[in-house]
């Protein structure tokens, strides 16, 4: 999690965010990760920068290989894109 995700939310300009960010904290003690290893594809798809279609194959892959490893796996089986793993990563465990 980090503030410059305040410039993902639709009407936010860089001005604005600028002027925003030293109002602005960041708490990870909040975040409750999705286990990749547990979840359904609904669940995993209801994250907003999860797609139906990349929460499909997650699960689909999953099911067909077995468990993940680690979180990273889904970078490395090409499951999502560096982009999206990278913003999306902290949210996820095998756990």
């Amino acid at each position: 999690m980090s503030k410059s995700q305040l410039l993902e939310v639709y009407g936010i300009s860089e001005e604005t965010f600028r002027a925003l960010e030293n109002r602005v904290c960041v708490s990870p003690v909040l975040l409750q990760k999705i286990s990749i290893n547990q979840c359904n594809a609904k669940i995993l798809g209801q994250h907003p920068y999860i797609s139906r279609r990349m929460s499909s194959d997650i699960v689909k892959y999953r099911e067909r290989v077995g468990n993940f490893t680690s979180v990273e796996d889904l970078k490395n089986k090409h499951l999502l894109s560096d982009s999206v793993f990278q913003k999306v990563q902290p949210y996820l465990s095998i756990e």
